[in-house]
């Protein structure tokens, strides 16, 4: 079950196939709102842009328990399960904003397969 970075313009097998139709969906979405000409547009195309993931996760740093400043250091965006399960991973800055994202199939997961693209 080892990661696998898309590289573009390679063969594609279907898990490949299936990180292509996640990250041409997120292109989609985001042509919407840059292109949104009214608050309502706007509104409807952040929304699907919120709802599209099945989870957004942040795990953080080793810290003392209790601690005060325990921040997220890292994230994760899953996109699809089951074979291929897609997903975006990546570090937070220190502003806890997304920092060098990868687009990430892992294709031994079998978790029943749910995709909203």
């Amino acid at each position: 079950m080892d990661d696998k970075v898309i590289a573009p313009e390679s063969g594609m097998d279907n898990a490949e196939k299936q990180a292509q139709a996640q990250l041409d969906s997120i292109i989609q979405m985001i042509a919407a709102l840059r292109t949104a000409r009214s608050d309502e547009e706007r509104e409807a195309a952040h929304t699907s842009i919120e709802d599209d993931p099945l989870s957004v996760e942040v795990r953080g740093d080793w810290h003392v328990p209790g601690s005060e400043g325990a921040k997220p250091s890292e994230f994760m965006i899953l996109l699809c399960t089951g074979g291929p399960a897609v997903r975006i991973r990546g570090k937070l800055d220190r502003y806890s904003e997304p920092e060098k994202p990868r687009v990430n199939i892992k294709t031994g997961l079998h978790l029943g397969g749910h995709c909203r693209a």
